[in-house]
C-alpha cells in the first residue's frame, strides 16, 4: 500500500468524509487489486465524488521548489521553455557550433529515486532509436545532482498549441495521424511502448512534420515498469481504460487507445473526456463512451471518426489490432474504401 493512499485515508478520516470502517475496507481493497489506488477506488464504487477526493489529493501534494537549470558543460542557458512534472525544457546554445538544442533536466527533489531512474530510462531509449518520427538526444548527464539531456530543438510547436485554434482541418488531420502513427508502428517493433502519447508530446520540426518526444513514462514491453503500487501514471484525458487500472499489464493496445484519442483532438479540438477534476476524467475513461467527433465538428470526416471510436473502444481486443492496422485504416478513409474489421 502506498504512502499516499495511508495519508489520503487519514486525511478523509480527519474530515470526517468516510466512517473509519469504510476507509479500512477500501485501503485494503486497493492494496488487493495491486496497482489501484485508494483515490480511484474510492471514486469507483462512488463513495465519494471525484471532485471531494481530487481535492484531498491536491492538497497533500505540495512538491519542493522551483530549481534553476545546471546546463550540461559547453552549453549556454537560453530561456526556459516550459515545465512539468518531471522537471523543465530549456533552450541552450551549444558554445563551440552555436547550434540551439533543448535541454531537459530534472530539477530539485524530482532527481533521485523513480524519478530519476523514469529520466535516465527516457535519455537511454532515445539514444537507441532512429527514426524521422522521434525527436533525436545529443548528450547527456545521468550522474550527479542536476540530471539532464541534450535534444533536438524543434521550432514548430506542439500539436496542442496547434490545437488551441480549434480542430485541425481533415487532410491536417490525417496527415499528423499518419506520421505519429508510423513512428509509433516502429516503437512497437523496437519493443517500446509510449504510455503517455498526447498533443503536448506531439512536436512540429522547421519542415511542419510531426515528431513524437518525451518518453519519460515509455518502457521495453519485455522490461519491469517503475510504476509503483497505487500511482497512476500517465495523461487522464488520453489514457486508455487499462492503463488506470493495471499500470502493469498494458501492451502496445493502449497506445492505440491513446493514438484514437489523439485523433479525436484533431477532428474536436479537444481530447474525448473532460472533467472538472482528474479523478473525474479518469471515472470517464472507465466508463463513458465518448460524444461522436461530429457532434462537437460537423465538418468532421466521418471515415476518421469511425477511425477513431474504434481506436477508443473500452475493450483492447475491440480496437484496431495494433498500429500499423490504425495506419491501414487511415489510407481506407483517405481514399474512401472501408477499413480492415
Amino acid at each position: 500500500m502506498s504512502g499516499l493512499d495511508t495519508a489520503l485515508a487519514r486525511r478523509l478520516h480527519d474530515a470526517g468524509a468516510l466512517p473509519l470502517a469504510t476507509l479500512q475496507g477500501a485501503l485494503r481493497a486497493a492494496r488487493a487489486g495491486d496497482d489501484l489506488s485508494l483515490a480511484i477506488y474510492l471514486v469507483e464504487r462512488r463513495l465519494l465524488p471525484p471532485e471531494v477526493v481530487e481535492r484531498h489529493m491536491r492538497e497533500l501534494g505540495a512538491g519542493p521548489p522551483a530549481r534553476q537549470a545546471t546546463p550540461l558543460p559547453g552549453y549556454t542557458l537560453l530561456r526556459e521553455l516550459g515545465r512539468g512534472g518531471m522537471g523543465a525544457v530549456f533552450e541552450v546554445r551549444h558554445e563551440a557550433t552555436g547550434q540551439r538544442y533543448a535541454l531537459k533536466q530534472l530539477l530539485g527533489g524530482d532527481a533521485e529515486g523513480p524519478e530519476l531512474e523514469r529520466f535516465a530510462r527516457e535519455a537511454q531509449l532515445l539514444a537507441g532509436l532512429n527514426h524521422p518520427g522521434l525527436v533525436r538526444v545529443h548528450s547527456a548527464r545521468l550522474e550527479g545532482g542536476a540530471p539532464c539531456f541534450v535534444q533536438e530543438l524543434l521550432p514548430g510547436g506542439s500539436l496542442q498549441e496547434r490545437l488551441r485554434g480549434g480542430p485541425l482541418a481533415a487532410p491536417d488531420a490525417r496527415r499528423v495521424l499518419r506520421e505519429v502513427g508510423e513512428a509509433l508502428a516502429y516503437l512497437h517493433g523496437e519493443g517500446v511502448l509510449h504510455r503517455d502519447l498526447k498533443p503536448e508530446n506531439v512536436l512540429f520540426d522547421a519542415q511542419g512534420r510531426a515528431r513524437v518526444t518525451d518518453f519519460g513514462l515509455a518502457r521495453a514491453r519485455a522490461g519491469l515498469t517503475l510504476t509503483q503500487t497505487g500511482e497512476i501514471l500517465g495523461t487522464p484525458a488520453y489514457m486508455s481504460p487499462e492503463q488506470i487500472t493495471d499500470s502493469h499489464g498494458v501492451d502496445a493496445q493502449s497506445d492505440v487507445y491513446a493514438l484514437g484519442a489523439l485523433l479525436y483532438a484533431l477532428l474536436t479540438g479537444e481530447p474525448p473526456f473532460r472533467r472538472g477534476s482528474v479523478l473525474g476524467t479518469l471515472d470517464a475513461v472507465l466508463r463513458e463512451a465518448p460524444r461522436r467527433p461530429r457532434e462537437l465538428n460537423p465538418a468532421s470526416d466521418p471515415a476518421l471518426e469511425a477511425l477513431c471510436l474504434r481506436c477508443l473502444a473500452k475493450g483492447p481486443g475491440e480496437r484496431p489490432a495494433g498500429v500499423e492496422e490504425v495506419l491501414r485504416g487511415l489510407e481506407a478513409a483517405q481514399s474512401g474504401r472501408e477499413g480492415p474489421r
